[in-house]
């Protein structure tokens, strides 16, 4: 049977020994472009192929910027921009000044760090091992952020609630009232003119006597 795939053309396979430039995300330039033209509109383009910069000032300048955005700070207060456009374009100016070989190179006298950070790595490891089993939770920037606010009740929600409330104090009151007593306390009392006046007489024992049993119809008269 004959192969009948389509020969690769030759142009991928020279191609793929090539720099790989499309794998630097566009977002990453485009971002760090907007920090070079705060600085060339500050200082000139390209300023430090000319006079040459020191590594530290522009590693300090990162750290600042990056820190600042991890901490949870977007913008720089002077540029306005995010503060990732200023961390790539730091790193940008070192590459390109130690490309050009303009790279005041000031770094650290070596002092055993690489060596240091793997010493201690082991570590990292064995606090997981020791701590295995806790789900403690792990605060982010989402944590900071202001609760939601409540949707706004409408008028309709509002007057219902309201007349719920009163519906419930009504019941309560209603439930705590005691009728009988009251009304055996009006019949005791002297008539609203002073004259004598008969129980069958009474104007409140006749309206609501019959709520209360015969017992109080038959009491003495009041006056």
């Amino acid at each position: 049977m004959s192969d009948t795939r389509k020969p690769t053309n030759p142009k991928d396979l020279l191609g793929s020994d090539k720099m790989p430039l499309h794998l630097w995300p566009e977002s990453a330039s485009a971002l760090g472009a907007l920090a070079l033209l705060d600085g060339a509109l500050k200082y000139g383009r390209s300023n430090w192929r000319h006079s040459g910069v020191r590594a530290s000032i522009y590693v300090d300048a990162a750290r600042r910027h990056l820190g600042r955005w991890f901490e949870g700070q977007d913008a720089d207060p002077d540029s306005g921009l995010p503060e990732l456009a200023h961390v790539l374009a730091c790193i940008a100016i070192i590459v390109d000044a130690q490309a050009a070989g303009m790279l005041v190179d000031d770094r650290q006298t070596p002092g055993g760090f690489p060596e240091h950070l793997s010493a201690l790595t082991p570590h990292v490891a064995r606090l997981k091992a020791l701590h295995a089993g806790k789900d403690p939770k792990h605060y982010t920037i989402a944590d900071a952020q202001p609760a939601e606010p409540e949707p706004p009740e409408s008028a309709h929600d509002i007057a219902d609630c309201r007349a719920q409330k009163l519906g419930s104090m009504l019941q309560e009151l209603a439930s705590n009232f005691d009728w009988k007593n009251e009304l055996r306390a009006a019949s005791l009392r002297p008539a609203p003119c002073g004259a004598p006046e008969c129980r069958e007489g009474c104007p409140i024992l006749r309206e609501y006597g019959h709520l209360c049993g015969p017992s109080m119809r038959t009491e003495a008269p009041h006056g």
